[in-house]
């Protein structure tokens, strides 16, 4: 067997080739990322922050919000199990009650779903020294509330921040 087309077997499903020109460290121009759902990129993060500079999650209908997922997925910025987290937003919003081309603030929205989770759980377990959660019951119970603030968060800072984040390199 010869080593060429090993190495050509190799390199092929990635999208490259001997000929790929690489950097003074040995990778190939356009580092490539691997997230978890095996996404091969050769993207650097320009277009998630481009993307997200067309958004303004403080003021956003659902519908929007659906695109702005939809934009993130398409480039190729978020993983399927990323758009599966974020769309389960989009439903957070149907299910209480909000009209698809309504205008609200994500974060505002998001943070009080959270707060309000853990104030429910918290009465759930009384005022008993003794029936206090631990924080894995705590992250069991709020976990999916919490990375969504997350998401919001990230999207909201990257948004304020604009052309400036580009160019910084955030």
């Amino acid at each position: 067997m010869q080593i060429n087309s090993v190495t050509q077997q190799l390199l092929s499903p990635l999208g490259l080739d001997r000929n790929t020109q690489t950097s003074a460290d040995g990778l190939p121009v356009g580092a490539i990322k691997i997230s978890g759902d095996d996404l091969v990129s050769t993207h650097d993060g320009q277009a998630f922050h481009k993307i997200l500079a067309k958004y303004d999650v403080t003021n956003i209908s659902p519908r929007d919000f659906s695109e702005l997922v939809q934009d993130l997925h398409d480039a190729g910025e978020i993983n399927d199990s990323e758009f599966r987290e974020l769309a389960k937003m989009r439903q957070a919003l149907e299910q209480s009650g909000v009209d698809p081309d309504e205008r609200l603030d994500l974060v505002q929205f998001f943070t009080e779903k959270l707060s309000q989770q853990l104030a429910d759980f918290a009465a759930s377990r009384g005022t008993d020294p003794a029936l206090q959660p631990s924080s894995q019951e705590i992250e069991k119970q709020t976990g999916e509330s919490q990375r969504q603030v997350e998401w919001i968060n990230k999207f909201a800072l990257i948004n304020s921040a604009g052309s400036e984040a580009l160019d910084l390199g955030a």
